[in-house]
């Protein structure tokens, strides 16, 4: 079954229910159309190119040469049969026909080399018929062919429908399977003529896109992730002629996405730390809010570490007891908008108040 979708239907897939009278909903099967013929299409690139095409002469000609020796080795046997059609038919002429026992034998003698020759002569009959070569092409004309299917196939000009053509006339059918031990797909090309290929392609695992660099960026990505800087490895992939997986060029944004994206080198999980606490445990410490803390840390008073940018900071405890921190948090503390010192006012409110408002 295939489905269309998108505009003008340019996507398609392929899917199997298998029974439906066991599995309505469940599909058995499914396989991107695109990337599917497009595997389809290398196969057949790789098959018809011109070492294919020789190769396949040769080996065509070899079939040839057995099947021409093998009809050579039974057009000799049924010569021999013949001979001893004869041979029995003589000593059957000769024989005495009051010797009754010695006739019966010979004529089954030489009604048994009759069938043995008509059986060869069948023989004979289908294997020249199997073996009579249909007009073909020569092998330059085959090579000039091969030469130009890959222009006629990958041409802006060959829409859908000749492509579709062309592997008609060279596939009979393709049985498509998928081996979900080995995260594969697995497909058995027959073609034209009984010969079968298959063709074993990794699937496209959980998480992974199709807009994905090339495997040469992802290899010098992670090689120099932590000895260049996003602006040098972006000139240098795109100097090296490679694009990220949307065909743009390579910019530090997109170089530092990806590597945070990847957990590449110095971007990737942090390890556990114990040293130091972090930015909500410090303000609970120091009994202030954590942007005020935040405000102290941009004026240098407590020093912070990070595994990498925009990862959660980690005070040093020894840094809490520092005199000129100390001395900042006071200071917020004894503000009329701290949020502290309006708590100690509203606990050190009058029990009269509190009981006149009561009454």
């Amino acid at each position: 079954m295939v489905t269309y979708k998108g505009e003008m239907g340019l996507k398609w897939s392929y899917l199997c229910f298998g029974d439906k009278g066991l599995a309505k909903t469940t599909r058995c099967l499914y396989m991107p159309g695109v990337k599917l013929d497009s595997w389809i299409g290398n196969e057949l690139l790789r098959v018809l190119s011109p070492c294919a095409i020789e190769a396949a002469h040769v080996a065509a000609q070899s079939h040839q040469q057995a099947a021409t020796d093998l009809v050579r080795a039974v057009e000799l046997e049924l010569q021999e049969a013949r001979y001893q059609v004869d041979l029995e038919a003589r000593r059957y002429r000769e024989v005495d026909p009051a010797n009754r026992m010695v006739a019966i034998e010979l004529e089954r003698r030489w009604e048994a080399a009759l069938m043995r020759v008509a059986e060869l002569e069948r023989r004979l009959a289908v294997m020249q018929k199997e073996s009579t070569p249909e007009p073909t092409l020569s092998l330059a004309e085959l090579l000039t062919l091969a030469q130009d299917f890959p222009a006629v196939w990958n041409s802006p000009h060959a829409d859908r429908k000749l492509r579709q053509r062309l592997v008609r006339l060279l596939l009979a059918e393709v049985v498509c399977d998928i081996d979900r031990d080995r995260k594969e797909a697995s497909l058995v090309l027959h073609w034209q003529g009984g010969r079968h290929s298959e063709l074993r392609v990794p699937m496209r695992r959980q998480g992974q896109s199709e807009r994905t660099a090339t495997l040469k960026a992802r290899q010098f990505l992670s090689e120099n992730v932590d000895t260049l800087k996003p602006a040098v490895l972006a000139d240098e992939l795109n100097r090296q002629g490679e694009r990220t997986g949307t065909g743009r060029l390579w910019t530090a944004t997109s170089v530092r996405t990806y590597m945070l994206g990847q957990r590449l080198g110095k971007y990737g999980w942090p390890a556990e730390t114990t040293d130091g606490v972090c930015l909500g445990e410090a303000a609970r410490r120091l009994h202030i809010s954590p942007t005020s803390l935040q405000h102290l840390i941009a004026r240098g008073l407590a020093p912070v570490t990070q595994r990498y940018p925009h990862s959660p900071y980690r005070i040093p405890e020894s840094a809490l007891t520092n005199p000129a921190l100390l001395q900042a948090v006071q200071e917020i503390q004894n503000s009329p908008v701290s949020l502290v010192n309006k708590s100690q006012k509203r606990n050190t409110r009058s029990p009269q108040v509190d009981a006149g408002r009561g009454a």
